[in-house]
């Protein structure tokens, strides 16, 4: 949560951590289905949290914000349209090339090189996601200070 001053300790932070570990975590041959059907578990878990619990803490956030400077509501119709697009399109295409990755390595069995490409492909997907929701949280962040801390010309 972006107003979590303990960021570290927050479970949306932990899981991002732990997701983008296991992609990182190079694939030994033999390993795919292993290691896709872990990505894939961690994945869903990390949906859990972007569908359960981050909805309800940034509309929080996004309450505070306009209760301190409501000439922020264009910007915070932005950050809810972020939000619903990483977790209604970009999460989705990486939970489906994953679990198609963990499908795929199941069949592909003892031939594991023929889905080089396409495990590459589903990390590059899901690493690409890491980023962009780090990056919402610290732009959430960032509008949260920038609310506080804006010098509305009050005179006082």
């Amino acid at each position: 949560l972006a107003s979590n001053p303990k960021e570290s300790e927050h479970p949306l932070i932990q899981t991002l951590k732990e997701f983008e570990t296991t992609l990182a975590t190079p694939i030994v041959s033999g390993e795919l289905i292993e290691w896709s059907t872990n990505a894939a578990a961690v994945c869903g878990r990390l949906g859990k949290i972007l569908r359960d619990d981050i909805p309800r803490q940034h509309g929080e956030v996004f309450a505070r914000i306009l209760q301190q400077d409501l000439t922020l509501a264009s910007q915070i119709e932005k950050l809810k349209s972020s939000d619903t697009q990483l977790v209604d399109e970009q999460f989705d295409l990486v939970e489906s090339s994953l679990q198609a990755l963990t499908q795929s390595a199941r069949s592909a069995k003892q031939d594991e090189a023929k889905l080089a490409t396409a495990s590459k492909e589903a990390v590059k997907l899901a690493m690409e996601f890491v980023v962009a929701v780090r990056a919402q949280e610290t732009i959430i962040e960032t509008w949260l200070i920038e609310a506080f801390s804006r010098d509305l010309g009050s005179g006082d």
